[in-house]
């Protein structure tokens, strides 16, 4: 928490702050933001639960949100997304106590613990595409092949065939004569 006398002091450093995450493209999407701000104000309720519980929890959120993002060039997001849930859930487990433990080396273990890695879930749209909606057929040059009896072919030759008598009009015919 950062506190200002003056607003013309806040507003510069909001300005260079802005800047300086732009260099390290750092900058939060109102999305990301607002997910974040969710998973803050359920880290305050869940604060006492314990650290299993708690982890289990964080565990679904973020596998969700990986679930939705995780496509190619998301990859930076991801990784901003899951450090940022890291550092909410460390300033949630100081808070439990005036005599708090929790250093980053202990955080980061438990982030390895408990919160996937991000990874990219999703294929590239070209990819995703094309299997829905191909762009070539296999048979397009090749005309499907039916083969029909004439009601000739099915008389001299008795036509028995299930096929023929369930597709074949001339074999309907000779069904409905007794045939």
């Amino acid at each position: 928490m950062v506190g200002f006398e003056k607003e013309a002091e806040a507003r510069r450093f909001w300005d260079e702050l802005r800047s300086r995450l732009g260099e390290f493209s750092l900058s939060l999407h109102p999305e990301m933001r607002a997910k974040l701000q969710e998973i803050k104000e359920e880290l305050r309720r869940r604060m006492h639960q314990p650290i299993p519980a708690q982890g289990r929890w964080l565990k679904q959120v973020v596998t969700g949100f990986f679930a939705y993002h995780a496509v190619p060039t998301n990859g930076a997001a991801l990784s901003a997304f899951r450090y940022h849930v890291t550092c909410l859930w460390r300033r949630s487990l100081r808070r439990r106590s005036q005599k708090d433990a929790s250093t980053w080396q202990r955080v980061t273990k438990l982030a390895d613990d408990w919160l996937p890695r991000p990874k990219i879930l999703h294929p590239w749209p070209n990819q995703r595409f094309a299997v829905k909606y191909p762009r070539w057929e296999p048979y397009a040059g090749i005309p499907h092949v039916r083969i029909w009896c004439s009601e000739a072919s099915c008389h001299s030759s008795g036509c028995k065939s299930r096929q023929h008598k369930e597709s074949s009009p001339c074999c309907s015919h000779i069904q409905r004569q007794g045939g």
